[in-house]
């Protein structure tokens, strides 16, 4: 019997975030409507930028597949098991890495002061 541990962001917190965006793209699109009221002086650049902001957060808000919790990497008696985001047509490709071949893994300091994991000696 194998075991499976998912290392994802939870459903809800996919949900949340896709709220907020869609929150931030309301704002953004309701600046952009009342931009001649409150700021006639500025660029015309800006209300426009304003329009294109608030479409790309409606955009990722209302894709399907956003609101559903991302699976980073799966792990189960046999390794560890990475999904590629390059994935061709409908087929999803994932990287399966055996156990042996794990190794042991800590965090250290990286370049920049960036904590990350590598193989441990």
């Amino acid at each position: 019997m194998s075991r499976t541990f998912k290392y994802e962001t939870p459903p809800w917190g996919a949900k949340l975030i896709c709220s907020i965006y869609m929150l931030l793209s309301g704002i953004l699109l309701f600046i952009f409507s009342a931009y001649d009221r409150w700021a006639a002086d500025s660029p015309w650049i800006l209300r426009y930028a304003f329009l294109i902001l608030g479409l790309i957060f409606l955009f990722v808000s209302i894709k399907p597949k956003n609101w559903k919790g991302w699976v980073y990497f799966t792990a189960d008696d046999y390794g560890v098991r990475f999904s590629s985001p390059l994935s061709q047509g409908k087929e999803q490709t994932f990287l399966d890495v055996r156990w042996d071949n794990v190794g042991n893994i800590k965090s250290e300091a990286l370049y920049g002061g960036v904590n990350g994991i590598c193989r441990g000696s």
